[in-house]
């Protein structure tokens, strides 16, 4: 983050609030990988709900730093574009757990 703050090339007014940000996804999916191996096998649903809810927290991170921040590395495009995809995908298969054609069948 020093190479932002000393850099000839690159103009970063909100380099603050571009690392509030990428803080705050990182905090997001921390909270998310330790609360859903927590609580997956004792509440289905609440999980996919938690991990759903924060994967939207992310992406919406993602995508201010994608189109609202100023500049954007290189770097920056390809790792938020990989992470980006991965999160739409938690998102699919999130939401698909929850319709009715998706359910797993209990063995009774």
């Amino acid at each position: 983050m020093d190479a932002k703050y000393t850099s000839e090339e690159f103009y970063t007014p909100n380099i603050d609030l571009d690392a509030a940000v990428l803080c705050i996804i990182l905090l997001a999916e921390t909270i998310k990988l330790i609360m859903f191996r927590k609580i997956r096998d004792t509440k289905p649903g609440l999980s996919t709900f938690l991990a759903i809810t924060l994967s939207m927290i992310s992406t919406a991170g993602l995508v201010y730093v994608l189109v609202i921040q100023h500049p954007v590395l290189k770097m920056e495009y390809m790792v938020c574009g990989v992470m980006l995809a991965l999160l739409i995908g938690v998102l699919m298969y999130g939401f698909l757990q929850f319709t009715p054609c998706c359910k797993k069948k209990q063995n009774v």
